[in-house]
């Protein structure tokens, strides 16, 4: 995934704000995150998404996210 990727996110798997419908976005960032975290949650990235209801994420882990097609 990578900066301006259409993504989708189900309203089952949304943690960040509860919503009862789909939700999707544009990529806006990849997150910088420390060895750390890199550590303890694996080689996922992180992502700045700016969803459709215009709020933005920051955040997001990759495998929360979905592209679209």
């Amino acid at each position: 995934m990578k900066q301006g990727d259409l993504v989708w996110v189900k309203k089952r798997e949304v943690l960040f704000p509860y919503t009862d419908e789909d939700k999707w976005g544009v990529i806006l960032e990849k997150l910088g995150h420390d060895s750390l975290n890199r550590k303890f949650f694996g080689m996922n990235d992180m992502f700045s998404v700016l969803w459709n209801d215009g709020t933005v994420g920051n955040n997001v882990w990759e495998y929360d996210l979905d592209l679209m097609a």
